[in-house]
């Protein structure tokens, strides 16, 4: 979920959390791992996107991969 749909805000769905869940599916793509998969708990996972606190990007990825996702995210 965006952050804009977990914290309610202008309806909470838009071009902003398709933006968001586009960089999540590339981060998951690239990673072969779910976003926010190193938490316990899915809570854990919303308590984190409500603050604002992207998934790790791996240094692993190229520059350019990590760029577009964090400009997305």
């Amino acid at each position: 979920m965006a952050p804009e749909v977990v914290n309610r805000k202008n309806n909470g769905y838009g071009i902003p959390a398709d933006i968001w869940s586009l960089g999540c599916t590339v981060l998951e793509m690239l990673t072969g791992k779910i976003p926010y998969s190193h938490l316990e708990g899915g809570m854990q996972a919303l308590f984190r996107i409500g603050r604002g606190e992207p998934p790790p990007i791996p240094d692993t990825l190229s520059t350019e991969a990590q760029d577009f996702i964090k400009r997305c995210l």
